[in-house]
C-alpha cells in the first residue's frame, strides 16, 4: 500500500504503518467486508466492499492487486469473487466503485465482468498534472457475467476469456 502504483490510484497517503493497518481493522465496524488472496504466502490482492447500506444494500466495492503482479488477470477473478459473495452471500443488492477516469485498466477489469458505466464525474479529481474525470460503475446481481468463470477441483477460478 505503500507503493504509488497503489496509492495514486486509491487516494490514500502513505506511509501506512503495520501499527496504524491493526488499528484501522480493529475499530473499522461491521458494515464492511474485506477479503485477501494470497498464494504461497504472497499477496495477490485485497478485495471488499465498504459503507453497505443496510436498507438499500448498496456497498463500495475497492480492488488492490499487488502492483507487481498486475496484468495476469488477479483483479479481476477477485472482484469477481467478491461480487458473487456479496450477491450472494450477503445479499448485497448493488455494488459500485469510483475509478479515476486514467485507470482504463480497472473500468476494462470491471466491464469485462458486468460492471457498467453509471456517470462521469467531469474533472472530480487533482493530480500532478491537472484535474481528472472519475468513473462511477455499478453492478447489480443480474449484470454480473457469472458465466465468465468455470471452477477447477481446488475450487479455483479460472477466467474463460481474455
Amino acid at each position: 500500500m505503500n507503493d504509488p502504483r497503489v496509492y495514486r490510484t486509491m487516494h490514500f497517503k502513505p506511509p501506512i504503518s503495520l501499527e496504524r493497518t491493526l488499528e484501522w481493522f480493529h475499530n473499522r465496524g461491521t458494515n464492511r467486508l474485506d477479503f485477501v488472496t494470497e498464494e504461497d504466502g504472497e499477496l495477490l490482492a485485497m478485495v471488499g466492499a465498504t459503507n453497505i447500506d443496510p436498507i438499500i444494500k448498496k456497498g463500495e466495492s475497492y480492488t488492490i492487486v499487488n502492483p507487481d503482479l498486475k496484468g495476469r488477470g488477479i483483479g479481476t477473478k477477485a472482484l469477481f469473487l467478491k461480487s458473487v459473495y456479496c450477491f450472494e452471500i450477503e445479499r448485497v443488492n448493488k455494488i459500485w466503485a469510483y475509478v479515476d477516469g486514467d485507470n482504463t485498466a480497472s473500468i476494462r477489469m470491471a466491464e469485462r465482468i458486468g460492471y457498467r458505466v453509471e456517470g462521469i464525474l467531469r474533472q472530480e479529481v487533482a493530480r500532478e498534472n491537472g484535474l481528472i474525470d472519475r468513473y462511477y460503475l455499478g453492478c447489480l446481481e443480474n449484470d454480473l457475467k457469472k458465466d465468465s468463470f468455470k471452477y477447477g477441483i481446488e475450487g479455483q477460478a479460472i477466467l474463460l476469456y481474455d
